[in-house]
């Protein structure tokens, strides 16, 4: 059976915020789908219910990659979205359908995984108190801001890989609250665990749910996390694999510190790429090595980032 974009929403009846939950916008993330799914179950049993305003679920909304299980097909719906006026393709379609679920929601957690790391981390916006506070919420002690301002200082000058509007910036846009949590590596058992705590911890923070029981009370025990636990990035820049080359240290880990003039990548006539300040790489790609086919746009390589005090602002 074809998988589905299938929003399913459990509505209090009752005024309130409308939380949206989205899984698998890369069709290779699995993470969300489970974790989506897992509490879906939960409404579906009585054993969450709803208190105030809504909650609306999309455990894949990419159903096209999902099903190939790769991050994309035909094209990236985090990079660049927007709705299409004239749809010709089913992606067309899928496209303008996750918009008019973005246009609707007050907040959005939108769930993801990746290759580089276990370490799960959130992605939040600079300036919204709100936002941080939320983002607090889902139990993670790993944030980075500056997504967009890294795009805009990438390596890679082509305006439609660099615009860099996801879900959670065109869900911002249109006046909703937005994070990405990362749950971490795509294969690690933990991350659909990490996906329900973060639901767990969302529904909490807008009080959007009644009665929790007792494993849903020892979730939200873990998730309190104090200032000090806190380590957050902000992104300054992006470098894509415009040619041929490798990570220099092949081991090194998201988060990882580096220093300025460390060596990060070797190009293959033997150039180097050096950290331009002391700050941390964030998600390297070791996996990596060849510049794309004449005609291909490039992939992420990596990021770097600086120290970043965005949660210790009074």
């Amino acid at each position: 059976m074809r998988t589905e974009f299938k929003p399913i929403t459990f509505d209090s009846g009752l005024s309130g915020l409308n939380l949206l939950v989205t899984g698998a916008v890369h069709g290779n993330e699995t993470c969300g789908p489970v974790a989506i799914h897992r509490i879906i179950d939960e409404f579906n049993r009585k054993a969450l219910v709803p208190e105030r305003g809504s909650v609306t679920f999309i455990p894949v909304c990419n159903p096209i990659a999902y099903d190939a299980g790769k991050r994309h097909v035909g094209g990236d719906l985090n990079r660049d979205l927007a709705p299409v006026r004239n749809p010709q393709t089913e992606l067309d379609h899928i496209r303008n359908a996750l918009c008019a679920e973005l246009r609707k929601c007050d907040v959005l957690l939108d769930l993801h995984s990746l290759f580089c790391s276990q370490l799960p981390f959130v992605y939040v916006g600079p300036y919204d108190t709100i936002e941080r506070e939320f983002a607090r919420s889902l139990g993670v002690r790993h944030f980075i801001e500056g997504w967009e301002d890294a795009h805009k200082q990438s390596n890679y000058t082509d305006a439609s890989v660099t615009r860099a509007v996801g879900t959670t910036e065109y869900a911002r846009d249109h006046g909703a609250v937005g994070v990405t949590l990362e749950c971490g590596n795509h294969t690690d058992p933990n991350a659909p665990i990490i996906g329900v705590n973060a639901i767990i911890g969302a529904l909490n923070h807008f009080h959007l749910v009644q009665n929790f029981l007792p494993e849903h009370e020892k979730i939200l025990e873990k998730s309190i996390i104090s200032d000090h636990e806190i380590q957050c990035a902000r992104m300054d820049r992006v470098y894509y694999q415009l040619v041929d080359g490798k990570m220099h240290h092949s081991n090194r880990q998201n988060f990882d510190r580096i220093a300025r003039g460390d060596i990060v990548a070797v190009n293959d006539d033997g150039s180097d790429i050096r950290a331009e300040r002391d700050g941390f790489i964030i998600m390297p790609d070791p996996r990596m090595t060849k510049a794309p086919p004449a005609g291909e746009k490039p992939e992420e390589w990596f990021y770097t980032a600086v120290e970043s005090r965005l949660f210790h602002i009074i």
